[in-house]
């Protein structure tokens, strides 16, 4: 790309290597406008086709993910794509460019598809995490979630989520493997331990109460020394009572 656009420019009167540097302007140019065009295209063409496609069913479970916005959060991901896929061909050391262009060229390139890459996790991560509350709120309709309690499992799981998601990103931004930082991980089971005490703990008295059917919402529940008298509205990875006298 930036050799046809060097090329170009020559013919127009441009001399090298100002005419390269102006190549590499207009070629980020056009890559930043095509990702503006994909922004365009995925959130008022294909989002509101697939909106117009989930209003139409007859069904009602599917219109919880246009409400929790599982399909607007992943559009995000349009533009960042291309991006990422054309920043090579628009930052890529082309004939025109000076001596000791290539280094600088392949580190902005790197530095930039790595952010890519970063935006494009972090936007798939808060997807699923809406997808999952989506999954939630189809699962309360059933008359089964009044007895075995769903919420929990669904938090350990964002938990478990948004730490690979963490661990991802530091490897993204030093440049090492995730799977090298997920193991040495290992040696600090006990702080791990430590920091999510609550959550763990929370976990497995939510599977108590659910296995044992011990408390369901709707129910009455009054323990004067803790001040909780009123309903249950909810089980949650961080126990608590939430209802009113």
């Amino acid at each position: 790309m930036i050799d046809t656009i060097s090329e170009l420019l020559t013919n127009w009167g441009f001399d090298a290597p100002p005419g390269g540097w102006l190549a590499h302007c207009f070629a980020i140019s056009v890559v930043l406008i095509l990702a503006v065009i994909a922004n365009v295209i995925a959130k008022r063409v294909i989002l509101r086709a697939v909106k117009a496609i989930i209003k139409r069913t007859k069904y009602k479970w599917d219109d919880v993910f246009i409400e929790r916005n599982v399909f607007g959060r992943f559009s995000h991901i349009a533009p960042a794509l291309v991006i990422y896929i054309l920043t090579p061909l628009a930052i890529a050391s082309g004939g025109a460019d000076p001596e000791g262009a290539e280094g600088l060229a392949e580190t902005l390139i790197d530095y930039v598809r790595r952010a890519s890459l970063i935006y494009m996790l972090l936007v798939t991560v808060l997807s699923v995490d809406s997808f999952f509350n989506a999954i939630l709120d189809i699962y309360r309709t059933f008359d089964i979630s009044k007895h075995i309690p769903l919420k929990s499992f669904i938090q350990v799981a964002k938990i478990f989520l948004y730490f690979l998601c963490i661990m991802f990103v530091i490897a993204l931004v030093v440049g090492q493997s995730p799977l090298k930082l997920i193991a040495g991980l290992g040696a600090m089971t006990a702080v791990i331990m430590l920091v999510f005490k609550e959550p763990i703990l929370g976990f497995t008295a939510g599977i108590q109460l659910t296995t044992n059917k011990m408390v369901a919402r709707g129910d009455w529940i009054e323990v004067p020394q803790f001040g909780a008298d009123g309903d249950v509205v909810d089980v949650e990875l961080i126990n608590k009572l939430i209802g009113s006298a």
